[in-house]
């Protein structure tokens, strides 16, 4: 990976033509809001995506959304996103 640009190297499913190297974005706060649609717009834009956030399925919030449902969301349009657990105020995670 790339320090300057956070690209990895090849991707797997790349094609002729293509940028061969792989996009990835993480977005903390992903379970709901602006953190949800900028997920789904990375995603759409051809990154894939770490949908990072406190509220999961096992850990849900008062509010409604998780990160697995943000990954769930974006996945169809063939992008992959991982749903990660994370508390930002947390320093000792």
């Amino acid at each position: 990976m790339s320090a300057r640009t956070g690209e990895a190297g090849p991707r797997s499913d790349a094609k002729p033509g293509d940028d061969h190297r792989a996009r990835v974005a993480l977005v903390t706060g992903a379970s709901r809001g602006i953190g949800k649609q900028l997920c789904a717009d990375l995603a759409r834009d051809g990154y894939d995506v770490v949908c990072a956030a406190r509220s999961t399925s096992e850990r849900p919030s008062k509010l409604p959304g998780t990160i697995e449902e943000t990954a769930h969301a974006v996945t169809p349009g063939g992008r992959r996103a991982w749903p990660v657990a994370l508390d930002v105020r947390d320093e000792t995670r």
